[in-house]
């Protein structure tokens, strides 16, 4: 990939990818992949299939790039339409995965979220508490703080306002609070 490249702007990288371009195409994709295979990440738990995720992401980008950009000249940003298919991938992924069954002999009844909470370290905490979240709550809290995104970039991924991911953010955070302090109540 040569320096210059790297240095176009990503409506022109875009341009060029549309017409076939793979070198152009491989530097949008070095320029996201770090911060979709986090959101992934976050959103599915397990770094092995959120691999499988956000190599499905750009692989589905790029078969559609063409008839992408034609509909959409100007319309939404690719960093956007990146996050926008993740979300769509992982909603697939729960749809398709079947329910983990609890280990013989053990309830929920049984404090499995004291043994849970014992296990992990505080990250890994953490990383539960958002997956107990609503999706819409996960996805600001992932892209807002786990991708330092603004709330632009964020009502533009998600198709809302500004203020509508202020207030989704605030939101997302008092649930965050809640579910935090009431695990932290049952461990003791």
């Amino acid at each position: 990939m040569s320096k210059e490249r790297s240095d176009f702007s990503e409506k022109h990288l875009l341009r060029l990818a549309a017409q076939g371009d793979k070198e152009a195409y491989g530097v949008l994709y070095e320029r996201y992949l770090d911060e979709i295979y986090r959101y992934v990440t976050y959103r599915v738990g397990d770094p092995q299939e959120a691999e499988d995720i956000t190599a499905n992401v750009f692989v589905r980008t790029w078969e559609r790039l063409p008839k992408m950009a034609r509909r959409h000249r100007n319309s939404s940003s690719f960093r956007g339409w990146l996050y926008r298919v993740a979300k769509n991938l992982v909603v697939d992924f729960y749809r398709r995965r079947e329910p983990m069954p609890l280990p013989d002999g053990l309830h929920k009844e049984d404090g499995l979220v004291e043994g849970i909470a014992a296990q992990h370290t505080k990250a890994n905490q953490l990383v539960e508490a958002i997956s107990l979240l609503q999706s819409d709550y996960q996805q600001i809290i992932i892209l807002r703080f786990i991708n330092q995104l603004s709330h632009k970039e964020c009502a533009n991924i998600m198709k809302r306002s500004v203020g509508a991911t202020r207030v989704l953010q605030h939101r997302a955070l008092e649930r965050l609070r809640e579910i935090i302090q009431n695990e932290s109540t049952e461990a003791r």
